[in-house]
């Protein structure tokens, strides 16, 4: 990973002195090449219902390829033009997989109801970004972010080196976490992911618990969770549980069952902390990444009429994509950065199985030689996800990450920080992300210039920005909670 991350670090530096108008032109028309021809390689051109005609000849099919084709940079970038960045919705970034004038005008005419809506989008004295549907949840949120103390950054920074720092920084604190093993049944196949607790010595019977969901290849051995788990349990006198992903944190995996979006073993652990805690106790969610995914899609499911109330009080996230495909795309054709974060992500995949081969070996359609010469994560999806991920095509594998859709159903308090120069995200992708929080009542979007993809460390501290934003976040919440609960 600190290879790829220097290697980051010189490819962005020298594409930085590389600012011909010729150059940029050629290397933008190639890279809308290449995400046109895997859009329509997985998705196909004109087959839904309310698609254009398929032209009957060669030259009327790439016509036709040329108007329709999804080109992740162009495509969003037309859509803004198009509807203004100021009343683009959530339905309306949908149309990042609406490739025709019928699909166009049917998001257009679904995102109407979001066109009015009282919203916010400022800058903060820190120079931070706060985004959010204005109303009397997020107002109290929005308030208490506006004077939040500046975020510094370490004196030699670069967005590349920030986001692999958590690898680089040395952890000497002795944390002592508890294991625990959660085992659950997933379509007849046995399942078992590890949850690592770290309790504060001053944790009451009425302190909050927080569940920490990773993003990919986070664990509790990692210095960053370390870190997080450390200052949270510090500063709440909380109990903090990291959930692991299936296959990482020691626990083999007993079968195939690798559903990246599958809230299951998330269901396991919040039954686990609500027995051993009680029901009465706050539960807080924090999703980094992939985490933050996962945490989202939970918590949408309790938005039906006739739901139970969902378990967690409130939920933040901290660089999470509201669409993967649109954010995959961009990343991969934006140039060779995009694409070594995308190759050291897939080799990650890979290692996960190629440490479970056994368990892969008796399935028909996976061959862990062949998955192996993958170099992107596009490649690796469309090998694992039916076998592997549990997924009928790569299409509804990606659709399970589109939150997009349903954000407006969240009736919890929700905060995404995101940093404005993460590398592995575009200003195509935080625009999905700045229209995902004008649609929904209970989320607010919160920016910084800098920070990297996860990290956001802090000069001259052992700790990172993401923990006095979650302070500020939840103990807002607290407070706003304490005189109901007294009543």
């Amino acid at each position: 990973m600190l290879a790829v991350v220097v290697l980051a670090v010189c490819v962005d530096a020298a594409l930085r002195r590389r600012t011909s108008k010729a150059w940029r032109d050629a290397r933008g028309a190639g890279g809308a090449a290449e995400g046109a021809a895997l859009f329509a390689e997985e998705e196909g051109l004109g087959r839904g219902a309310g698609d254009a005609p398929a032209a009957s000849s060669a030259a009327g099919r790439s016509r036709a390829h040329s108007r329709n084709a999804f080109s992740p940079r162009s495509y969003l970038g037309r859509l803004g033009k198009l509807l203004g960045d100021d009343e683009i919705s959530h339905r309306r970034v949908g149309l990042a997989v609406a490739t025709s004038a019928a699909g166009l005008a049917a998001a257009r005419a679904a995102s109407r109801k979001f066109e009015h809506v009282p919203y916010a989008d400022e800058m903060t004295a820190a120079g931070n970004r706060v985004s959010y549907y204005r109303s009397a949840n997020n107002q109290r949120v929005a308030d208490a972010l506006r004077s939040l103390e500046a975020y510094a950054t370490p004196t030699f920074y670069n967005k590349h080196l920030m986001t692999g720092a958590p690898i680089l920084r040395i952890d000497d604190d002795d944390l002592l976490f508890q294991r625990h093993v959660l085992s659950a049944r997933l379509d007849g196949h046995l399942v078992e992911v590890a949850a690592d607790t770290l309790a504060s010595p001053r944790a009451s019977l009425d302190s909050p618990s927080f569940i920490v969901v990773p993003g990919f290849g986070g664990s509790s051995e990692k210095n960053l969770y370390r870190i997080l788990a450390k200052s949270i349990a510090e500063r709440f006198n909380a109990h903090v549980h990291i959930l692991h992903e299936r296959g990482e944190g020691g626990v083999p995996l007993r079968s195939h069952k690798l559903h990246k979006m599958d809230t299951r073993m998330l269901e396991a652990l919040i039954e686990k902390v609500r027995a051993d805690r009680g029901m009465q106790v706050p539960l807080f969610g924090l999703g980094l990444s992939q985490g933050g995914s996962l945490l989202l899609k939970y918590i949408q499911g309790f938005a039906a009429p006739g739901s139970p109330p969902c378990p967690f009080a409130a939920v933040m996230t901290v660089g999470c994509t509201f669409q993967y495909q649109v954010g995959l795309q961009l990343m991969e054709v934006n140039g060779l950065v995009g694409r070594c974060y995308s190759y050291i992500l897939a080799k990650m995949h890979i290692d996960i199985l190629r440490r479970n081969k056994e368990v892969l070996d008796n399935l028909d359609n996976v061959d862990i030689g062949e998955i192996a010469t993958c170099s992107n994560l596009s490649d690796l999806d469309r090998k694992l996800a039916n076998p592997v991920y549990g997924h009928h095509s790569v299409v509804a594998y990606h659709d399970s990450f589109n939150l997009v859709e349903q954000a407006h159903n969240i009736n919890i308090p929700v905060l995404c920080l995101h940093s404005e120069d993460d590398p592995l995200f575009s200003d195509d992708t935080h625009r999905i992300q700045r229209a995902a929080a004008r649609c929904s009542d209970r989320i607010v979007f919160f920016s910084v210039p800098r920070g990297g993809h996860l990290s956001f460390c802090e000069r001259g501290t052992r700790s990172t920005y993401v923990t006095r934003v979650a302070d500020r976040f939840f103990k807002t919440l607290l407070q706003q909670q304490r005189p109901v609960d007294g009543q």
